[in-house]
């Protein structure tokens, strides 16, 4: 279960049942139980069958005499056994039905089950009438409640029921049966409770330890998603999982994106008349309506340089039309500002960059690293930015070929660029709108 579902505010347990005191936390601790100890419940109840039934030819040749009573003890013990391998193993569909959709029914079944052996352990005692025949059933009793306690890996309470009910019915038949002499009955009942004492103690300690174990691993996973998500949060995801993989430096050659850059126009001095919280708090609602429309179209964001937005599409991952989704990024982003973009000194304004080509993109460092990008294109994008005008999203030729036809897109004519040299460049107004079909 997705540890982000459930409510780790309260994981203490109940101190006489062991159980959680949240009933959700309960019922993921049982289904997480029975998914990680199904196998090791069918091959220790197979193991133990195989045991019991396979030693039974070496007693009879050994221990001729004593054949049948060691026949009443293993009855008195597999059949509980066989009973519940029959749950768990050869009906495994049944066994699903109980753990999943109600995980604690199948502990009433096994218990009812179980307590049918008490029967095995009065013929032992019925028939025997002798001392010798108690002990064979007082041993076949501390089996049984080794395998109640720790065997069956029981909820503490049930086990808890269930070997002390066992109990008192077996000194019951043993009562009942009035044969015994005094000290064998002491013997009997000291080493079956002693049987009950010490498993109870271990079943007790067991269950506690894999409850606090299933609680501290929730909470493991719990922050480690947290981690995650706050990785995803500075880097794409296929970095993230690869720098979480293998911590080295990342570094990729991409031969076509389109990269964007957008800059607040005039904040420099506009943050010299605005409070400080003022212009944090307009910058950030800002620029997080910039990530939520980046994210919206599929779009990267690559970082935030003091008021300046940098995004690009078609890389981590390849994209068949990265210009487009840049394109479309870009006019919602002039339109938030329009619509939303007021203070009240006045309202903001953007200038915005384009441009398509190859980059080198990755991660680089140990601490406080980022994703970035590097390359002519980079520098030509930020150039086409800062050469732009308030409200006008400006792009260079290569974007305008892979736009033009789908947006509406006006020339600038050439421009010097720094470091460039005289460039056409383009203005990006629109996206073209389709007329309706049957439209004259």
């Amino acid at each position: 279960m997705d540890a982000s579902q459930l409510d780790l505010a309260d994981a203490s347990l109940r101190p006489l049942t062991l159980a959680f005191r949240d009933r959700a936390l309960e019922r993921a601790y049982w289904l997480a139980f029975y998914d990680a100890n199904r196998r090791y419940l069918q091959v220790g109840i197979l193991f133990t069958l195989a045991i019991l039934i396979g030693v039974a030819p070496v007693e009879r040749a050994i221990l001729p005499l004593r054949h049948e009573a060691l026949w009443a003890i293993r009855f008195y013990f597999v059949v509980p056994v066989t009973i519940v391998a029959a749950l768990l193993i050869l009906i495994p569909s049944l066994a699903r039905r109980l753990t999943r959709e109600r995980p604690q029914e199948w502990i009433f079944v096994t218990s009812g089950l179980v307590l049918t052996g008490v029967g095995a352990m009065g013929v032992v005692v019925i028939e025997g009438r002798t001392a010798e025949h108690f002990m064979y059933g007082v041993f076949a009793y501390m089996l049984t409640a080794m395998f109640v306690y720790l065997g069956l890996r029981l909820r503490f309470v049930y086990a808890l029921a269930l070997g002390w009910g066992s109990l008192v019915a077996s000194i019951a038949f043993i009562l009942r049966n009035g044969s015994a002499d005094a000290l064998t009955l002491a013997l009997i009942f000291t080493f079956a409770l002693a049987a009950n004492v010490l498993g109870m103690f271990g079943c007790y300690l067991v269950d506690k330890l894999s409850r606090q174990s299933f609680a501290a691993m929730l909470a493991l996973e719990r922050e480690r998603e947290r981690v995650d998500r706050l990785l995803e949060n500075i880097l794409p995801r296929p970095i993230a999982a690869r720098l979480k993989e293998r911590p080295t430096a990342i570094a990729d050659g991409h031969d076509d994106v389109t990269v964007l850059f957008a800059d607040i126009v005039d904040f420099t001095p506009l943050s010299t008349r605005l409070p400080p919280d003022e212009l944090v708090r307009l910058l950030n609602d800002t620029f997080s309506a910039f990530d939520d429309i980046a994210a919206r179209h599929g779009v990267e964001k690559i970082k935030t340089i003091g008021d300046a937005y940098m995004a690009a599409a078609g890389l981590p991952k390849p994209a068949a039309d990265h210009a487009a989704a840049i394109a479309r990024v870009a006019l919602e982003m002039r339109r938030h500002v329009e619509l939303h973009g007021h203070h009240r000194l006045g309202r903001l304004q953007l200038r915005i960059g384009i441009h398509c080509g190859p980059v080198v993109a990755g991660v680089i460092g140990t601490k406080k690293f980022i994703y970035d990008l590097w390359g002519d294109t980079v520098n030509t994008a930020a150039r086409m930015e800062s050469h732009g005008a308030g409200g006008r999203i400006q792009v260079t030729e290569a974007a305008k070929v892979r736009l033009d036809g789908r947006f509406v897109i006006r020339a600038r004519g050439v421009v010097d660029i720094k470091g460039k040299g005289p460039m056409p460049v383009y203005w990006l107004e629109g996206e073209r709108v389709e007329e309706p079909a049957g439209r004259g």
